[in-house]
Order: C-alpha cells, then sequence, then structure tokens
C-alpha cells in the first residue's frame, strides 16, 4: 500500500544553524547532532549489517504492508525483547564503544550474556517521585520496565513525527487510512511487544492540554471537544493555533502568518477561558509564538523578537488573567524552549552571537526569576522530569548516539544508553521522552521504524 507520511512539524531555524555550520559528506550530519540523519532505510540482505539478534523464537519483521502494519518486536512473540546486544540492532553496526551507564552493573544493565532477568525491573511503573510533572501512579501505563533493551513498534518504514498517550502506553502517528485517501492518527501499544497499530481517530484533532479536550480546526474556526461529555463550541481564535491549560480552564492563542512573513510580524498573544468567555489581549513579540503553558494555569512561555528584524529573541511568561509579562531569558537567536514538566525551567539554545561567542550554546534558566546557566554540551534534548534533561550529544564522526542525564538542579551527569548496550542512530531528531519519563521513543536511521527503549 503506498503511504504518505503526514509531517505534523515544520524545520526549525536550529536545523539551518546545523547545516550552515557543519557539511559531512553523504549527508550526515555526525552522531549526535540535533539533526543527525541516518544513510537510509536498511535493505535486506545488505550483508548483515543492520540484521537484529532476536532472543531464541523470534524472527524478522515481516514485510508486509498491510494497513494495520505489523507492529511486533520484530514480529517475535508477545513477551519477548530484543537482546541488549544486537548486531546493528536499529542502527548502524560497529562505531563507537563505550563504558556503559555511569551505575550500570550485571545485574542490571541487561545487556545479552549477563544472565540473571536481562534488567527487567520487578516495578511495573517508575519509583515515585520519578515520573513527570505528576507522579500519581494512576497516570502511568502499567508495563515492565526492562531497561536498555530496545523494542521495534512499527514496520515497513513507518513513521515519522510519533508523539506519546498522556499515560504514556502508546506511542501515535498520522497515517493513510484502508481506503489510502484520508490520513488518520493510529496508536500501537510500547507492551506487549507485537501489538500492532490502530486506529484511535479519524479525524486530526490537536491535544494540547487537559486530557479530556482536544482542538479541532477547520477553516477559520477552532472548536473545542470535552470527550468526556462529547460537547463541542467554537473558539474565536480565527483558526489560530490554541493551547489549553494543564487544568482544561483557560486557553491562548496567537496569529499565525505564512512562513518568514511570521518572523517579521508583530504577533498578538490572545487568552480567554475555555468557553472564549473573558478574552484578553496579553501582549505581542515580533514573530511570537506560544511554547506552553506552565503547570500553574496561568502564564504561559512565549518567544519572539522584541525588535523587529533583530537577531536578539527573548523567552517570557505571560499571565492569562492579568497580562503580566516576565523575562525569562534572552540570546541572540534564542531557539528550540522547552518546559519542564513542573514548569520550574526552561532549555534553550542560542546562537550566532559573534561579538559574544560564549554565550553560544544550550542554556537553563528558572521559570520565576534568576541567572540561566549553560549547559556543558552541544546536541539534542528532552525533558525526563522536573529537573532531570535527557540529552543526545553532538559527537561528529561516531557511528552511534548515545544518550545521556544531567540533573539541572545538582549538575550530575550520567550516561544512559550508547553502543556497549546497543549501537543505534536517531533520524531527524526524531525522539521523545514518555510523560512518565520511564521509555525513551525514537525513529531509526537504518529502517526508519519506531523503536522504543526504557531508560535506566
Amino acid at each position: 500500500m503506498r503511504r504518505v507520511a503526514f509531517l505534523l512539524v515544520m524545520a526549525s531555524i536550529a536545523a539551518a544553524v546545523v547545516l550552515l555550520v557543519v557539511n559531512v559528506p553523504g549527508g550526515d550530519l555526525g552522531a549526535g547532532s540535533p539533526n543527525a540523519s541516518g544513510d537510509g532505510p536498511a535493505a535486506e540482505g545488505d550483508g548483515g549489517s543492520r540484521r537484529l539478534t532476536f532472543l531464541d523464537g523470534m524472527a524478522p519483521a515481516s514485510a508486509d504492508d498491510s494497513v494495520a502494519r505489523s507492529a511486533a518486536a520484530g514480529g517475535g512473540v508477545p513477551g519477548e525483547v530484543l537482546t541488549g546486544q544486537a548486531v546493528g540492532g536499529p542502527l548502524d553496526s560497529g562505531g563507537a564503544t563505550g563504558t556503559g551507564g555511569a551505575n550500570a552493573t550485571s545485574e542490571d544493565t541487561g545487556t545479552a550474556g549477563q544472565g540473571g532477568n536481562g534488567g527487567r525491573q520487578s516495578a511495573a511503573v517508575l519509583p515515585a517521585g520519578q515520573g513527570g510533572a505528576d507522579s500519581d501512579s494512576s497516570l502511568h501505563a502499567l508495563r515492565p520496565l526492562i531497561p536498555r533493551q530496545p523494542r521495534k513498534l512499527t514496520s515497513g518504514g513507518c513513521c515519522t513525527a510519533a508523539w506519546w498517550s498522556e499515560d504514556s502506553s502508546q506511542l501515535r502517528f498520522v497515517d493513510r487510512g484502508p481506503d489510502d485517501f484520508m490520513s488518520m492518527i493510529y496508536g500501537v501499544d510500547v507492551w506487549p511487544p507485537g501489538s500492532n497499530p490502530a486506529v484511535v481517530d479519524e479525524e486530526l484533532m490537536v491535544r494540547t492540554g487537559a486530557p479530556r479536550l482536544v482542538v479541532r480546526y477547520s477553516g477559520t474556526n477552532s472548536e473545542i471537544e470535552d470527550l468526556s461529555s462529547g460537547d463541542r463550541w467554537p473558539l474565536p481564535t480565527g483558526g489560530n493555533p490554541v493551547r489549553i491549560s494543564p487544568d482544561g480552564s483557560r486557553v491562548v492563542w496567537w496569529e499565525v502568518h505564512d512562513g518568514w512573513k511570521h518572523n517579521g510580524t508583530l504577533v498578538k498573544v490572545f487568552g480567554s477561558d475555555v468557553y472564549g468567555f473573558d478574552e484578553r489581549e496579553l501582549g505581542g513579540l515580533w514573530g511570537a509564538r506560544v511554547v506552553s503553558f506552565l503547570p500553574d494555569n496561568r502564564r504561559v512561555l512565549v518567544l519572539g523578537r522584541p525588535v523587529r528584524n533583530d537577531t536578539l529573541f527573548v523567552l517570557e511568561t505571560m499571565d492569562v488573567e492579568t497580562g503580566e509579562r516576565t523575562e525569562v531569558a534572552r540570546g541572540s537567536w534564542l531557539m528550540e524552549p522547552a518546559l519542564s514538566p513542573d514548569g520550574q525551567w526552561a532549555v534553550y539554545m542560542t546562537a550566532m552571537d559573534r561579538e559574544h561567542p560564549d554565550s553560544n550554546g544550550i542554556w537553563v534558566a528558572p521559570t520565576n526569576g534568576g541567572e540561566p546557566r549553560k549547559l556543558d554540551f552541544t546536541g539534542s534534548y528532552r525533558w525526563r522530569d522536573g529537573s532531570r534533561l535527557v540529552y543526545v550529544p553532538m559527537q561528529l564522526g561516531s557511528r552511534s548516539h548515545e544518550v545521556w542525564q544531567t540533573d539541572v538542579a545538582t549538575g550530575e551527569t550520567v550516561r544512559l544508553l550508547g553502543a556497549a548496550e546497543f549501537p543505534f542512530r536517531i533520524a531527524n531528531n526524531d525522539w521523545s521522552i514518555s510523560p512518565d519519563g520511564a521509555t525513551m521513543a525514537f525513529l531509526s536511521a537504518a529502517d526508519r521504524n519506531l523503536w522504543v527503549v526504557d531508560l535506566p
């Protein structure tokens, strides 16, 4: 069946920066680059350079291209997992070697040949306090955690730009439906292995806050639906992007213009209650966009330029009730901001400051006031919880990516994954951390399929 992947993300300025600065033969930006890409899908029968090592009873993935897209973990038996040491795995074989995680032992690494329980954790969910913004175990999917054991979720080169369900039980993505005409949202369970993708919604809804609320866009209208009651109502947003507060009480939206016209436009941000009443203009910035609501359900984090066509960007909070604005950070070409799940920290990147080159890099700033602090890595990053930031460092020339973690509150840094456990490469910066902080998902650069691996 012919598929057309529906891309949900736009190329960021960061990608352009890396492409301008780094020029690696073959189009490979290098392992660990924020936009690192692989060297094309793996072809069967290519000399075994990308063959996977499976446990007994498992077979290679089927080439079946049905609508359901058999997504067994390598086509194996439910409950089985890939061995930790793969001959290639979701990756290029060989490459850099590592020393294992900072706390790795023969009992907990789960790599092949070590015996024991293969690193399986006895708890079905993360210990209390080690999940995302809300550590209530009722919000986490009950699943065994097997650190450093990769599992393949999809086959046939499917699918890009996947995102997590709120309870961390599924990865979701957009793909063509059975008639190869309409695009639909599919979901595939991360456990047990062998789960097949299934249609989650035949409409392309957008969920941006309270789990029970979704946004649908149609022309100049935005419509919110309460999934618990089935009620729907319009919002006066002009069809512009909408963010909903975590508790579902408030919304914000901002004007969007095509292409580079947006960057040269004074973009206004508006807020109201969830039904569109008490509308307020919160302010504007050149080329502004709303990053996300903070957990207090009142403030939003906004990125934009204070001066038109300048290289200086600011990151600030806007209060939906009072309109109060507070600057969090500023810098040359400030980009890629990400808010920690508890709302206490914002991480971001600055670039191309020729007058103050030491200012270029990745920074973290407290959202309630305080001085930003520069972090000592270059690469791609995602929040794991309120203080732990997971990152894939840029390591030009390495044939395998690595995954590290730094605690922005304490400064403690540990290595989580690398070639010592299983060599792998992430395609096009397409990776994410589950809301409960337990699992990493990524698009493999070798076979262009979705994989997951539980983090130690």
